[in-house]
């Protein structure tokens, strides 16, 4: 009989205490106002510190989507604090003109290249899902390609006094970061996910993309289904769980396209091979935010496969991209011994799969020593997060 396979992306949810941030801001009704009950002394108290990124809080993304629900649900909060509030959604609502404006002109550049851009996450977004756009904080432009189109592109940009983005130039044409004169990047990317591992139908994404007006002439969205997937697929390995806007996203998906295609999404999970992934993630959004997410759903995503070096090559990406060293949080980890020592395991050895794309370059020239600088880079990067926190969204 085959053994489940152990839920390594549960461990990497919001905790008991984001939950009840995040029910405040993207719940119903009931759920907001009981969360507010237990959380508005401690907001009031700590005011403006409790969302201070400095101090490594993962909550300075929910200051905007915080002051949203206290108005759509008449909660009473401390006028510091909505003072607070209210200036970081004056911030973000001029950041987000800035970015309209580098993400209207970066597409213009593009137009003798492609006639169609899919703007990815956080600007897509912004304009496609949120009622608001100041309600999601953008930082950089991720823009998907045709692959053959990802280099002229990159060329044409350069030429337009873009420049390489300085350790994050890819060697190859997946993903490559430039910085706008303005020093915004702007990354091409020539699959939706970073790993290569997931088995998208990359022409399939783009032909279904909506257009988006907003953001120029030949500017597309993902479809809401491939969107909403996108979202949960890029929380299991993202660093973006930490300030927990991947919840926001999916809320947000699930609350402006009450018709979604659920049968493509599953079907594009299925077919890429993030079922799990994206189970765990509509398992939670259904249980903490009772997100209208169908009963038909969950199970048909299941998966029962036993772990393979591909699955612990995930599990391993997904473990240092959202807990960014925090080993502790293998205490949370649900299916006790059996499922720590999984996640351990592919932290400490990953396989060969993760090693080859992670480090292509040594691991043609050495694999031990490969495997020796993974190791000294878990350390390093423990050591770091550890003094100072992880500060990028």
């Amino acid at each position: 009989m085959t053994r489940p396979v152990p839920d390594r992306f549960a461990a990497f949810l919001p905790t008991h205490e984001e939950t009840e941030l995040l029910q405040i801001c993207w719940g119903p009704h009931g759920l907001a106002n009981a969360a507010w009950q237990k959380q508005q002394a401690g907001l009031n108290g700590k005011g403006p510190a409790a969302f201070d990124r400095r101090t490594g809080s993962s909550l300075w993304k929910l200051r905007v989507p915080l002051l949203f629900a206290l108005r759509r649900h008449q909660l009473e909060a401390d006028p510091t604090l909505l003072t607070f509030l209210k200036a970081a959604y004056a911030a973000e609502t001029a950041r987000r003109d800035f970015c309209y404006g580098i993400c209207r002109e970066t597409i213009a550049e593009l137009r003798p290249v492609t006639d169609r851009v899919v703007v990815l996450k956080g600007v897509s977004l912004a304009e496609a899902a949120y009622e608001d756009p100041a309600l999601r904080h953008c930082h950089d432009l991720d823009l998907l390609l045709a692959e053959q189109a990802v280099v002229p592109a990159a060329d044409r940009l350069r030429g337009c006094g873009f420049r390489p983005t300085p350790g994050r130039w890819a060697a190859s044409a997946a993903h490559l970061e430039l910085t706008h004169p303005s020093g915004f990047p702007v990354v091409l990317h020539a699959r939706p996910f970073d790993p290569p591992w997931f088995a998208v139908d990359v022409n399939g994404f783009r032909q279904r993309a909506c257009p988006l007006p907003a953001l120029g002439e030949g500017a597309y969205a993902p479809a809401p289904a491939d969107a909403l997937c996108h979202v949960c697929a890029h929380a299991a390995y993202s660093g973006g769980r930490q300030a927990l806007g991947w919840v926001g996203d999916a809320a947000a998906i699930l609350a402006r396209h009450l018709e979604l295609d659920w049968n493509r999404l599953t079907q594009l999970a299925l077919d890429s091979g993030l079922q799990r992934t994206v189970r765990t993630a509509l398992a939670f959004l259904a249980r903490a935010l009772a997100a209208p997410v169908p009963d038909s759903c969950l199970p048909a995503l299941a998966d029962t496969a036993e772990p393979t070096p591909l699955r612990k090559a995930l599990a391993h990406y997904g473990m240092q991209g959202s807990l960014r060293g925090k080993m502790g949080a293998l205490l949370r980890v649900p299916g006790g011994l059996r499922s720590r020592r999984f996640i351990l395991g592919s932290v400490g050895l990953p396989s060969a799969d993760y090693l080859r794309w992670r480090y292509p370059r040594a691991w043609q020239r050495c694999r031990p020593a490969c495997r020796a600088m993974h190791l000294l880079c878990c350390i390093g990067h423990r050591l770091r997060t550890s003094r100072c926190g992880w500060r990028r969204s």
